[in-house]
């Protein structure tokens, strides 16, 4: 008995994403395709499971994900009904990833089209409908087609604008900000191509008209200050507020939104430079407070202390802030560019693997801080991406790497300093995720992996610095809001 019958969904003969798409209630899941990906693995270890500890590890990693739990309870004869709570929830815990905003539907609908610029006229049909998802499936179609019959730069771009406007307003700010610049870079094309030349004469023979562009209607320079808005409006939920400045500029002068967008980016510049500077004074006040090895990081006096009633003058007190930090955790944004439009970044706090422990010692009014950090994030490094969001047949194409990234020996009596002493610096370790094994040789790439590989495998070690970088603005803030208390 495959654990009460929760494995019998996946073991039955046949592929396990075809019986998902006949089912109703699992129908629009077979339109992610990482989710395809994930329940064919499920269903492989599944059928090889024999003994009860690899039956049970299967049906363990399965419920963590809902919609793969879905399928186990309906395998197992039980409806049970997941909605959008509840994938938002899994994927904040790191369980799963933001799933794919379209649906079944939308994907068969876009696959009856035939051409290029009755996919991109759907498109924007859908688009007026405010329909997103479906707009965005018949645009993705239209890349597709257009790569295949005429590799039409003007409607790439067009495409690739529209696309970044959508995400936007789904609130997918990465892929919004990778299509945009995707828009950009056909308008450069554009720019380079030789104009359509035409010739017009007057009754003398002379001439009086000599050229013009192949589409009169493109308007190339008002599209380009469009895309540079939108990634800046992509980039600022990024929080990378210099880039989306750069971009701003480049954006339509009268615009009210344009304007609106960069004052409002400039404050939020104003005061994520204030709170640095701030930490860093703080940073360095406490560090003369530093007296010897485990004493903690001294904080300003207690105002108004009480002690329990019948206690001795050195009754010590403590507070543990490890839950309130955790949560603080758990909105972290680590994004750094590699070069040639890659880019890595940290996309979840795994709590079921992290140890945080954070608290403040009281005695005779006098305080400090210790604290003890083991945290694990999933990361996601991605090239310069595609649009073509169907599974991919060859892995040696370029595609995203994930892993997990793993943050320890951050403690009160540490701190990051890459090479030092293990024993008073920051440490960290690197997990990679279906990687080929000769691209890889336990640390860095090898001179097997491709180029594009290469760059992501080893440009994934950017996040130590970086993420060791925003706990430590973290640590600094929480000290500070403690010391003013």
């Amino acid at each position: 008995e495959t654990a009460g019958g929760m494995l019998d969904f996946f073991v039955e003969e046949g592929d396990v994403a075809v019986r998902c798409a006949q089912i109703a209630e699992l129908r629009d899941y077979v339109a992610d395709p990482k989710f395809v990906k994930k329940v064919r693995e499920i269903s492989a270890e599944a059928k090889k499971a024999k003994s009860p500890q690899e039956i049970g590890d299967v049906t363990r990693k399965l419920m963590k994900d809902p919609r793969l739990t879905q399928c186990a309870m309906l395998g197992a004869g039980v409806k049970l009904s997941v909605d959008k709570e509840d994938l938002k929830k899994a994927a904040r815990d790191g369980d799963i990833e933001k799933p794919s905003p379209m649906k079944a539907d939308d994907l068969v609908a876009a696959s009856k089209i035939t051409t290029a610029i009755e996919a991109k006229q759907k498109g924007n049909e859908a688009f007026e409908k405010k329909n997103y998802a479906r707009a965005l499936a018949y645009w993705v179609r239209a890349l597709k087609l257009n790569r295949i019959q005429k590799n039409d730069d003007e409607i790439a771009s067009i495409c690739y604008s529209n696309i970044s406007i959508v995400l936007l307003r789904l609130d997918y700010s990465v892929r919004a900000e990778q299509s945009a610049t995707h828009a950009l870079a056909y308008l450069a094309r554009l720019e380079k191509e030789p104009f359509d030349w035409t010739y017009q004469f007057n009754e003398n023979d002379e001439l009086i008209t000599f050229s013009q562009r192949r589409n009169k209607q493109f308007d190339l320079l008002a599209c380009r200050k469009k895309n540079f808005f939108r990634r800046a409006c992509a980039r600022e939920r990024l929080r990378k507020y210099q880039a989306a400045l750069q971009d701003l500029e480049q954006s339509s002068t009268d615009d009210p939104a344009v304007t609106k967008t960069k004052d409002r980016i400039l404050k939020l510049l104003t005061a994520e430079r204030k709170a640095k500077e701030n930490a860093q004074k703080r940073k360095a006040e406490e560090k003369e407070g530093f007296k010897k090895r485990g004493a903690g990081i001294q904080l300003a006096d207690a105002q108004n202390s009480k002690h329990a009633p019948g206690t001795s003058i050195g009754y010590v007190h403590e507070k543990d802030f490890s839950h309130s930090f955790q949560r603080k955790l758990e909105t972290i944004n680590v994004h750094v560019d590699l070069p040639g439009g890659s880019h890595v970044r940290v996309d979840q706090f795994i709590q079921s693997l992290s140890n945080v422990s954070v608290s403040v010692t009281e005695k005779r009014a006098k305080r400090s801080l210790y604290y003890e950090l083991d945290i694990h994030f999933t990361w996601t490094a991605e090239p310069p991406p595609s649009f073509d969001l169907s599974p991919q047949e060859n892995n040696d194409e370029p595609h995203p790497i994930e892993g997990q990234v793993r943050l320890y020996n951050v403690s009160h009596e540490t701190h990051y300093e890459p090479g030092a002493d293990p024993n008073v610096a920051y440490m960290y370790q690197l997990a990679y995720k279906g990687l080929r094994s000769e691209w890889f040789n336990g640390e860095i790439a090898t001179a097997d992996a491709p180029p594009w590989a290469t760059q992501l495998i080893n440009g994934a070690h950017e996040l130590y610095g970086a993420l060791a970088k925003e706990i430590d603005i973290f640590l600094d803030e929480f000290r500070l809001n403690l010391s003013r208390q």
